[in-house]
């Protein structure tokens, strides 16, 4: 059997395999993000835009059952979104990291009392632990971060924060003794997967390169080769420890596995000789899920976009000749299990609604089986999410390759402008005017078209595309649960309506809301008013992320953004407050 957490009908499924007959259903009181099995068979589910962690046991009648029953069991409150959950080896201790409380919590099991709290960098959104489960590794969709947090203490958690800062270095081979002649910055992101095979843990993520600090005719470098974006595999070892005087150089320190050594460029950085993934063999640049395969030593990444299954080889070398196979699976694919005694793997994907089971022995046909929905979506609305996940930038990116679930990646693009910072899109897409930075965009039919045509795009999407892209990006879920506003919250809430800070002239409707027009804050030119909705997640911050945190930025200011230099720290704090609920 499979449990399988359904995001679009909101069920979590007991599936019979290989068939595919549902046996029974649970309705979930929110969107799924993971569900796992403890060692005494209780069925824990992260509900994204609940902030609960619901549990359940399942019971089944006969050896081939076809009777089979859900119990709700106790759920309990966590920090907003969790995302990812795991549990300790001995059973004692669950771990829920959640994405927009950025927090992972571990809490007493069976009974759910929270016993610690810990902060993680922007956007957290997987989590394994170690060997000895007294280390938890953390993947991060953007911020080019993996955090390590110590488990095992009482009443805290310690954490160590790795800053994924690579550098693509270029070789000039006419030199006699070669050197590097550039140092070009990378940032990785899209990590929504961890995998431990042997002594090593796994991520898979996608490098991505901005571009020159000036202007260039598009988003990011418009060159084929010109430091393509791609995929790579963070490396930690998985008995990694935090014990005080740890020697950063040493086991806790991640390596990033790349597609080969880079060879030597011209003088634009542009090389013939450059070793570039084939065009039968596209990067996964939007990593879902992994999962180790034991007897191969390698692991199985699901990548959505080019919807298909790699398998990667744990060993360590470069990453073009660590790729084992590629199988194509249905569209959308979010989740993929290795039957360890059957040599399977099955993956889930979500846009297809298809459980599709790959063999593990060698070359065999992918057989799929569709999974009836009992929701009925909106046509143009699906059509809309897999064009937003779709390849479709001349270097591979997809929209959700900067905007993953619409949201930022944090990254600060080099644009026609000058550098550019990705903004959010879930919940803030929903009035009429200008759109852009620039506010240059009158409707956002043009606005998509015109970042279509400096993504130099692969293909041209006609209206009846265009309005199901929009449909999508209009209605992006935040995952957000619905709350009231606490003391220090409502206070910054004052704060921010008040005359004296003048947010609210210019950011409307409690922020929610831009006011449609430009104005010149200081960081060299006009920018349109931006919705906050989300701002607390979003960092850094400007169009053109000079300031890495909200505290900064509100104590940058000279006046004409608003007035908040002066504010007492209480004050700044709970303006904070307000601004992250948003």
């Amino acid at each position: 059997m499979a449990l399988l957490a359904d995001e679009d009908d909101l069920l979590l499924r007991v599936v019979s395999l290989p068939d595919g007959a549902v046996l029974t259903n649970a309705t979930l009181s929110g969107m799924p993000g993971h569900v796992i099995v403890t060692g005494a068979g209780r069925i824990l589910v992260s509900l994204r835009d609940a902030n609960v962690v619901q549990s359940f046991f399942l019971s089944c009648a006969g050896a081939l059952p076809s009777r089979c029953a859900f119990t709700a069991s106790s759920s309990f409150s966590v920090a907003s979104e969790p995302t990812s959950l795991a549990v300790s080896a001995d059973q004692k201790s669950l771990f829920v990291v959640s994405t927009l409380g950025q927090a992972i919590t571990r809490f007493a099991l069976p009974g759910g009392e929270q016993q610690a709290v810990a902060t993680l960098p922007r956007d957290p959104r997987a989590i394994l632990l170690g060997a000895r489960s007294d280390v938890a590794f953390i993947a991060h969709g953007s911020g080019s971060a993996l955090t390590t947090a110590f488990t095992n203490a009482n009443e805290a958690m310690p954490t160590r924060e790795a800053r994924l800062d690579y550098r693509d270095h270029v070789f000039d081979e006419g030199l006699a003794h070669a050197r590097p002649v550039s140092d070009e910055p990378r940032f990785a992101g899209q990590g929504f997967a961890l995998a431990r095979v042997d002594e090593r843990v796994l991520s898979p993520m996608a490098l991505m390169y901005p571009g020159d600090p000036s202007p260039t005719p598009g988003y990011g470098p418009s060159t084929e080769g010109y430091f393509p974006q791609e995929m790579a595999m963070l490396s930690m070892g998985a008995d990694a420890h935090l014990a005080d005087g740890a020697d950063d150089a040493g086991s806790t320190a991640p390596k990033l596995r790349v597609r080969a050594t880079v060879v030597a460029a011209d003088k634009n950085r542009v090389s013939s000789g450059r070793v570039a993934w084939p065009k039968d063999a596209p990067p996964c640049l939007l990593p879902r899920a992994a999962a180790p395969v034991p007897d191969h030593h390698s692991v199985l990444v699901a990548c959505m976009g080019i919807d298909q299954v790699v398998e990667i080889a744990a060993a360590e070398k470069p990453l073009l000749e660590s790729v084992l196979t590629r199988v194509a699976v249905p569209a959308g694919p979010t989740a993929i299990a290795v039957d360890a005694e059957t040599h399977e793997a099955w993956v889930w994907s979500m846009f297809e609604r298809k459980l599709s089971r790959l063999s593990l022995s060698g070359p065999a046909p992918v057989v799929s089986i569709a999974v009836a929905a009992r929701t009925a979506l909106d046509p143009g609305w699906s059509a809309g999410r897999v064009l937003f996940h779709a390849p479709i930038a001349f270097d591979g990116r997809a929209c959700a390759s900067c905007h993953a679930d619409a949201r930022a990646d944090g990254i600060t693009w080099t644009s026609p402008n000058g550098p550019l910072q990705t903004p959010v899109h879930a919940g803030r897409i929903v009035r009429a005017g200008s759109f852009g930075w620039l506010g240059e965009s009158a409707t956002l039919p043009a606005h998509l078209r015109q970042t279509l045509a400096r993504l130099s795009a692969t293909r041209t999407l006609d209206d009846k595309e265009l309005l199901a892209l929009i449909a999508y990006i209009k209605s992006a879920r935040t995952y957000r649960a619905p709350s009231h506003r606490t003391e220090v919250e409502e206070r910054g809430f004052a704060i921010f309506q008040s005359t004296e800070t003048r947010c609210s002239q210019c950011h409307h409707q409690e922020g929610f809301r831009g006011d449609g027009a430009r104005h010149d804050v200081g960081t060299g030119g006009s920018y349109d008013t931006p919705s906050l909705r989300q701002v607390g997640t979003t960092g850094p911050y400007m169009h053109d992320g000079r300031y890495a945190t909200l505290r900064e930025a509100l104590l940058a200011t000279d006046g004409k953004m608003g007035s908040t230099k002066q504010l007492s720290e209480s004050d700044t704090t709970a303006l904070i407050a307000y601004l992250r609920s948003l």
